[in-house]
């Protein structure tokens, strides 16, 4: 649904879907996805901050997390984002 820019629809499935598994790392990185490709910047900030939450620090949720603050200019953010997935990870 996404590809094919019906984001609503992808939205309201992904919404069903985390009600039924509220901590799935993928869903809300799909999520974030879908409030991407609909425009709306701080819902996809705001899921890629939960997916890191829910991984634990992550090493690829953080970077894309990291990423896409740092596209924002959120350069302390990002970097914090970064420290934290490092201090969980510090082999990786």
């Amino acid at each position: 649904m996404i590809a094919e820019d019906d984001t609503d629809g992808a939205i309201n499935a992904l919404r069903i879907a985390l009600a039924n598994a509220d901590r799935d790392v993928e869903t809300m990185t799909i999520m974030a996805e879908a409030y991407s490709r609909a425009g709306k910047r701080d819902l996809m900030l705001d899921f890629l901050s939960q997916a890191t939450a829910a991984s634990n620090n992550a090493p690829e949720q953080a970077l894309r997390y990291a990423t896409a603050l740092w596209t924002d200019d959120k350069l302390t953010q990002a970097e914090s984002v970064l420290n934290k997935a490092l201090n969980a990870r510090p082999d990786h």
